[in-house]
């Protein structure tokens, strides 16, 4: 599609406009796979901070927390709220007040969940579409369509 791209490196501010920055925390890693290395992107937005660590599960989650993350006010669960010995670790980090997680119904672990700590937690299996409104009129949609994929 021809579509400008570009390789990430931490610590790179990747938008900045007024009011808002997006920041890339840490992406890729030795050894790591796929979802471990994915890319984590922190968004300051009006003075709120939502974290967005992407797939990353316990290895990838391990090293963004070795770099140091900043309190954040609102936390995209990482790889969908799946199971994640390192919730908890994250969790008291950053002491997220809101946590959203797109996922599909039955994906979110319960505990794990539990375990980052948040006041409220949204879950698109059961709210469907989310809109984080910060001051002003800017928003971080999270869209989420309910789909059905059949084999061919």
């Amino acid at each position: 599609a021809r579509v400008p791209w570009s390789v990430a490196r931490p610590g790179e501010t990747l938008l900045r406009r007024p009011g808002v920055t997006l920041t890339a925390l840490a992406c890729g890693g030795d050894g790591m796979g796929e979802n471990d290395g994915s890319l984590a992107l922190l968004l300051e937005c009006d003075g709120v901070r939502p974290l967005l660590p992407a797939d990353r599960e316990e290895k990838g989650l391990r090293a963004l927390l070795d770099e140091g993350v900043p309190r954040c006010a609102v936390l995209v669960a990482p790889h969908h709220g799946a199971k994640c010995d390192e919730a908890a670790a994250l969790g008291r980090a950053i002491r997220p007040g809101l946590m959203l997680v797109s996922a599909t119904a039955g994906f979110p672990d319960a505990p794990t969940l539990s375990r980052y700590g948040a006041a409220r937690t949204l879950a698109t299996p059961e709210c469907g579409a989310v809109a984080v409104r910060f001051r002003g009129d800017a928003a971080l949609p999270v869209p989420f369509r309910r789909a059905s994929i059949r084999a061919p």
